[in-house]
């Protein structure tokens, strides 16, 4: 079964590179060729969940636009709360940051936690009006596999 399913995760991320690897070559990305699209972002994972969910095209049409808002949000929540990073990395590289400004991570962290949650559990009451409770088990899992191959890519970093 796992076997199935990293090929299947595959099957689906190898286009996606050889097209990513085109619009570098050719300078269709916008001039940020390091970064997808957060629309091909979005499209790479509503596709993988729907595979993953065997979703019909009926099922799948009233799914995805739910799930697109559901991931706007998230991301408009993370940008909400942005600025860790930047002090994660200043942490890292053993520089001085003032308690207070560790100390609003620290909150913004908790905050953010708190409303995904929040935003969790609102379009979980949505999409069960348009899954199975099977299926909505299902997609739980798939996102996590779907953070899982993410975090297992190697990120390039800026040199």
């Amino acid at each position: 079964m796992k076997r199935l399913v990293f090929f299947l995760v595959l099957i689906l991320i190898v286009p996606m590179a050889a097209m990513a690897q085109n619009n570098r070559r050719s300078g269709n990305d916008g001039g940020n060729s390091q970064r997808p699209t957060f629309e091909s972002f979005m499209r790479t994972k509503c596709d993988m969940v729907v595979h993953e969910l065997g979703l019909s095209p009926k099922d799948s049409s009233r799914f995805i636009p739910i799930y697109q808002e559901l991931l706007k949000e998230k991301s408009d929540l993370y940008k909400k709360y942005g600025g860790g990073r930047r002090i994660r990395m200043q942490v890292d590289m053993g520089e001085s940051v003032p308690d207070t400004t560790l100390m609003r991570v620290i909150y913004n962290n908790s905050q953010l936690q708190v409303e995904d949650a929040q935003l969790e559990h609102r379009y979980l009451l949505r999409l069960s009006g348009v899954l199975t409770p099977m299926q909505l088990y299902k997609l739980q899992n798939a996102e996590q596999k779907f953070r899982t191959s993410i975090m297992r890519r190697p990120q390039k970093r800026d040199k």
